[in-house]
């Protein structure tokens, strides 16, 4: 019977801990994805264009069990390699929804050629249960001279 005991409380403990802090939250989930970023004007401008980037940022619930809450969040937008940052927001994201970001993007001091934007999305509250889906990268935005 001791052994028994002593087989089954490691088990139990076990199971127990990997419950509590091994599977994945359940709540909200914040997140930003790459294919609904969009640029005006499309795909290519002249140096020196503006340019606008409407960015959706969604707020869904992971599952029916859990009740819905509003999220704060910083979002920062940078222009390659986070080397030149396009802009920045802070505020709250509501609940089951989302809203679009919109930055203006001056093009006139960018190099020719092509550019991606990196939307992270960082600082969120209540905690977020999927931190994996909080940055998009979109490539080839084309700026290049007139000749």
């Amino acid at each position: 019977m001791l052994k028994k005991i002593m087989v089954v409380l490691p088990a139990l403990f076990i199971a127990a801990f990997s419950s509590f802090f091994l599977l994945p939250a359940e709540g909200q989930d914040v997140s930003v994805n790459a294919s609904d970023i969009k640029f005006t004007p499309p795909d290519s401008v002249v140096a020196g264009t503006q340019v606008v980037i409407s960015i959706p940022v969604y707020n869904l619930k992971k599952d029916d069990t859990d009740e819905s809450k509003d999220a704060t969040a910083d979002i920062k937008i940078y222009l390659d390699n986070k080397e030149t940052k396009l802009g920045s927001w802070t505020g709250t994201i509501p609940a089951q929804s989302g809203m679009d970001l919109g930055i203006d993007w001056d093009t006139t001091a960018v190099n020719p050629g092509y550019h991606a934007v990196i939307v992270d999305i960082i600082n969120i509250k209540p905690k977020d249960s999927n931190p994996d889906n909080n940055q998009a990268i979109t490539n080839n935005y084309l700026i290049y001279w007139r000749r």
